[in-house]
């Protein structure tokens, strides 16, 4: 199940990367998550947009640490 592996993978980095950078791949994961469902509900539409909304909130962290020179993805 992705929401199980979504825990596992959280826990897994929890303490070693910055809280800002945890808030990013959890965002990220969840946008994952519900986005692979056959079906998407209206509130599942909006669970998508409010969670890409935090992943773009907090994604800067990857510029701040060096670890992205910008975030322009194809």
């Amino acid at each position: 199940d992705s929401k199980a592996l979504m825990k596992v993978y959280l826990n897994a980095v929890e303490g070693y990367i910055p809280d800002n950078m945890m808030c990013t791949f959890h965002a990220f994961l969840e946008f994952c998550y519900i986005a692979r469902h056959n079906i998407i509900t209206e509130d599942m539409l909006k669970d998508l947009e409010d969670t890409l909304e935090h992943f773009h909130k907090y994604c800067e962290i990857f510029i701040a640490t060096n670890v992205r020179s910008n975030f322009v993805l194809p």
